[in-house]
């Protein structure tokens, strides 16, 4: 791409970007469906309002009883992008997040599709079918997922512009293209990256030779790339094998949201099996509906198939079969090859979702979709003769009656399935009614190329609108930002340190009701979901209000507290409530239990007081080492016992006593004051992780475990001041390799500038 085409590439595609997020850009709208507004929304809220008090968010207290926060690659903390985030408010930084995150996706894949000296039009075809097609946009709901998949075109772009002309600006362009993927917060849209490019390398050694050259600078980029990502991957890393997903994913797991063969169809027919947000949504094996929306255009796809593979560029052959691979790979159970790669590569053992890889195969669709308007461009004028030149009239007048029919006769009442399938079938006659219209004009020297290529932009453009306008339902900013009426009864009275849980037949009814999709539902109503949601403090929706919910949402939570917490109970003998400082129960059921007292009504959800609730912080009365866990015991105070696990010899009184009170509650610090005669342990009812250290009168002290999965100390008789400050090595080791890495990549780089400018 020459530079005098980026301002204009980048204004056209602007443009087209604008048009197609009117609604959420002109009018004050925000995406909120499922994960878009209970993780990323509230976990955003909280990364910024910490980085914005000058305090990195290593640790999440609101959750779990306490969690590692940057280190949930997710929370993609150090992506560049996110300083929207920490400069603006949530709605508008949104906003500007996601638009930039479009822009760029589609420059650079312009940029890869002009590197094959396609035209300005087939190029901006490209770019538009990358970043408008349903498997992206629906991605939208994930935004560290959708963040990453948009540096796949440039880690393309710089290894093919390498192997060609060997330059180490190109080098480091791949570098920082896989590092974003890190940064952005998707391991395994930078792993499927991976995949692509050595697929690619693959085709340069078949094509040409230099292959250990070759073979090392792809795997020296990727490495390179990992230690400059390290201040956020080396932490992820620790929390990886300190979580649920220590000892990895079976393959029945790991293959789960597999693609089945019939989801294929929605390549070129759009909502096969419906759509939940508008029609009723046919769906097996928990497959989420962002799994099956692969809609890339029907002329694109038409394009890419038909025309976009010539023998004289083997390159698009290379495309066409990382299409066809990733597709294979997608399909999961149903092909060899995904448990060939689970069996083969123990790192596939640590993702799952299959469907996810499909960024990989709409990728390589979108390039050879400029191929192929090229190649439509250059030879439609050719054939004007004999029967194959009439045969457009016939499919015009075949497509056109087809049309009228289907409008006529396929309108049923309702929003059912069969409806959504008629009106894809109509917008599909329509698309090829106008296409071979203007393929006509054009042949017939009617219309100019120029003319051609735009109107025929226009017209995919508005296919994109009509599907993809309806996938991700808004809310005014206001409905979804706005506390909810639990926030306020949770919070009145004296300032405490407490926490609540969402009983658990309330959390499974919600889960069924918006979360598992599995056979024909109605069209959701979402707005009815937000609304339950934020009254309950679903998920993760208390990070935000600053609310601290002993359990919550995250594939990744901590192993050592993840089996009491799932065994958690409300009321009767289960004493784990009161242990982990859980004061109010959110439900939609009515308790009779003496223990929880009513405290309140939010929409549906009842709130109750839990009246045997434990402080944040306590010292038991005497001390049981070794035992059995808290969960199986049928009677227990753990007010009067600790149970603590360890295998060192402790000398403790018989009989513990004294006080401890909170002085400082931060992400990364606590403060307590204790004061006991008889000296002993000191529990704070926060998850025991590594990378914790405790201070007592400045003198470090070991932390134990308490009850399993809890922390504490021990102090002496007197008054004492404990500090918990989270320092994990991890995230040090990280940073200083993540500024290594970046000064050895300013060193080359200002040489490679500093070449480029004396030649």
């Amino acid at each position: 791409m020459k530079r005098h085409e980026l301002l204009p590439a980048a204004l056209t595609f602007s443009i087209f970007i604008a048009l197609f997020w009117a609604e959420m850009f002109f009018t004050g709208r925000l995406p909120f469906f499922r994960d878009s507004a209970l993780q990323f929304y509230p976990w955003q809220e909280f990364a910024s309002a910490s980085i914005r008090s000058g305090d990195l968010p290593l640790w999440n207290p609101y959750s779990f009883c306490g969690a590692p926060f940057l280190a949930n690659l997710q929370s993609a903390v150090f992506y560049p992008l996110k300083m929207f985030f920490y400069v603006m408010p949530y709605a508008a930084a949104f906003k500007t997040f996601f638009f930039a995150n479009m822009l760029l996706g589609a420059l650079f894949t312009f940029a890869l599709a002009r590197s094959f000296k396609l035209s300005a039009w087939a190029s901006l075809l490209s770019g538009l079918v990358f970043v408008l097609n349903g498997h992206l946009t629906n991605r939208l709901e994930f935004m560290s997922v959708f963040a990453a998949s948009v540096w796949l075109p440039l880690a393309a772009l710089s290894f093919k512009k390498f192997n060609e002309e060997g330059k180490l600006g190109w080098f480091l362009a791949l570098v920082f293209a896989l590092a974003m993927q890190i940064f952005a917060g998707s391991a395994q849209i930078f792993l499927y990256t991976f995949v692509f490019l050595a697929l690619y390398l693959v085709y340069f050694i078949l094509t040409g030779k230099k292959w250990v050259k070759r073979s090392l600078s792809l795997a020296a980029a990727a490495a390179l790339a990992l230690l400059l990502s390290a201040a956020q991957l080396f932490p992820f890393i620790e929390y990886v094998f300190n979580s649920l997903r220590s000892s990895g994913l079976g393959l029945q797991e790991a293959s789960r949201l597999s693609l089945p063969l019939s989801n294929l169809l929605n390549f070129v027919f759009p909502d096969f099996s419906g759509n939940p947000a508008v029609s009723a949504y046919r769906q097996g094996g928990g497959l989420q509906y962002w799994a099956t929306a692969l809609y890339c255009g029907l002329l694109p796809f038409v394009f890419a198939v038909f025309l976009g593979v010539n023998r004289k560029k083997p390159e698009t052959i290379f495309y066409l079969s990382a299409f066809a691979f990733f597709v294979l790979y997608a399909l999961g159970s149903s092909t060899p090859l995904y448990a060939n790669l689970y069996n083969a590569l123990p790192v596939f053992r640590f993702i799952r979702y299959p469907a996810t890889a499909l960024l990989c195969a709409v990728f390589p669709l979108s390039v050879l979709a400029g191929f192929g308007l090229d190649a439509l461009l250059k030879g439609a004028p050719a054939a004007k003769k004999g029967a194959l030149a009439k045969l457009p009239y016939w499919l015009l007048a075949a497509s056109a009656l087809a049309l009228v029919l289907v409008f006529v006769a396929g309108r049923p009442e309702g929003y059912g399935l069969f409806r959504l399938e008629t009106q894809a079938s109509f917008a599909a006659l329509a698309i090829c009614t106008c296409f071979l219209l203007l393929f006509l004009l054009y042949r017939n020297k009617i219309l100019t190329r120029d003319a051609f290529a735009l109107l025929l932009l226009l017209l995919i453009f508005s296919d994109f609108v009509f599907y993809g306008n309806r996938n991700n339902p808004l809310c005014r900013e206001a409905e979804l930002t706005n506390s909810s009426k639990a926030v306020d009864i949770m919070k009145t009275g004296k300032k405490e340190y407490f926490r609540y849980v969402i009983e658990p037949n309330t959390h499974k009814y919600i889960q069924r009701k918006y979360f598992e999709e599995d056979g024909n539902l109605e069209p959701i109503d979402y707005g009815s979901f937000l609304w339950e949601a934020k009254n309950l403090l679903f998920q993760n929706l208390n990070v935000r209000e600053h609310l601290c919910n002993a359990n919550g949402y995250d594939p990744m939570r901590p192993s050592v507290s993840a089996p009491a917490l799932s065994k958690m109970m409300v009321s009767g003998n289960n004493r784990l409530a009161d242990l982990c400082n859980v004061k109010y129960i959110i439900s939609y059921m009515v308790f009779s239990d003496k223990v929880l007292k009513p405290a309140g009504k939010a929409g549906l959800a009842n709130i109750y007081e839990n009246t045997r609730v434990l402080p944040r912080v306590f010292i038991p009365t005497s001390l049981e080492l070794n035992g059995p866990d808290i969960t199986e015991r049928a009677v227990f105070d753990p007010q009067k016992k600790l149970l603590l696990s360890t295998q060192e010899a402790v000398d403790v009184p018989e009989e513990m006593t004294g006080t401890a009170e909170i002085l400082e509650y931060g992400n990364r610090k606590v403060k307590i004051l204790v004061k006991s005669d008889t000296g002993g342990f000191v529990v704070l009812t926060d998850t025991w992780f590594p990378g914790w250290r405790a201070l007592i009168d400045d003198k470090e002290q070991k932390i134990y475990r308490a009850y399993g999965f809890l922390r504490a100390v021990y102090v002496k008789p007197g008054l004492h001041e404990i500090t918990y400050r989270y320092e994990p090595l991890s995230f040090t080791l990280g940073c200083a390799c993540t500024l290594l890495a970046l000064l050895f990549c300013c060193i080359f780089g200002g040489l490679f500038w500093k070449k480029r400018i004396l030649a």
